[in-house]
């Protein structure tokens, strides 16, 4: 008996990935917008099998996309960091420290751990019970400065990268952040209002989940496109041993 390794080669190519991904946003986003608009001329059928496509609720099909979409983005952040370090590349921790907070993106995305934090602070600070408005979402309370923070922290770093991975990164920035927290806080104050079943909030609320995950999106690009640079074509090598006469 002699064995020997079959070998399977899997190029990546951030333009098909990309495309890829951005047909499948782009379906959800149908569905979720159509599934919207059904429950909100039914509102008896929300028990029903639409509520797995629906825009910004939690736990369904649309959430569980995004949350992926995080997690390719914290893992892809990760591998270029490990490649930084290997080839003695400074700059690696930026790199290990945003992968961990996509990482954190992608939980959060599930499990909701923002809106929970913004419910105890609510609950422990009569003051912002108070706010209402485009506040009224009190999470935002706390997103809004680490945003702010982080920017600042990454922002040497950020101007110290190639020109084309500096504008993806910040096209994929703008989308994502303003759709997670700048049309938040306008369907925060449109839910203070007029409450969040009417057509005005729903499509806000699509606009707002359209771009959280074109945003992951982009980068994912930007992210593939920078590591090619680095190491050439991406190439993912599995191995399966077989046995054969």
């Amino acid at each position: 008996m002699k064995s020997h390794k079959k070998h399977l080669s899997l190029t990546l190519k951030p333009l098909k990935i990309t495309r890829a991904l951005s047909f499948a946003a782009g379906v959800l986003a149908i569905l979720g917008v159509a599934a919207s608009i059904v429950l909100l001329s039914e509102p008896a059928r929300g028990t029903g099998a639409l509520r797995l496509f629906t825009l910004g609720d939690d736990g369904n099909v649309p959430t569980w996309f995004s949350s992926v979409l995080l997690g390719l983005c914290g893992v892809l952040l990760a591998l270029i960091a490990g490649v930084r370090k290997k080839l003695k590349l400074p700059e690696v921790w930026h790199w290990t420290f945003l992968s961990f907070v996509f990482f954190a993106l992608s939980v959060d995305d599930v499990a909701t751990v923002h809106e929970r934090l913004g419910d105890l602070l609510t609950k422990q600070l009569s003051m912002v019970r108070e706010l209402g408005g485009a506040f009224s979402y009190s999470w935002i309370l706390l997103g809004l400065p680490a945003v702010v923070m982080l920017a600042i922290a990454l922002s040497p770093w950020f101007f110290r990268l190639p020109s084309r991975t500096r504008v993806l990164f910040a096209i994929s920035a703008i989308c994502f952040v303003g759709g997670a927290i700048g049309l938040e806080m306008v369907n925060a104050s449109i839910a203070y209002g007029r409450g969040s079943e009417n057509l005005q909030y729903q499509l806000v609320t699509a606009v707002e989940e359209i771009l959280e995950m074109a945003g992951p999106i982009i980068f994912l690009y930007a992210l593939l496109g920078h590591l090619r640079t680095m190491v050439g074509s991406i190439t993912i090598e599995l191995q399966a041993p077989s046995c054969c006469e």
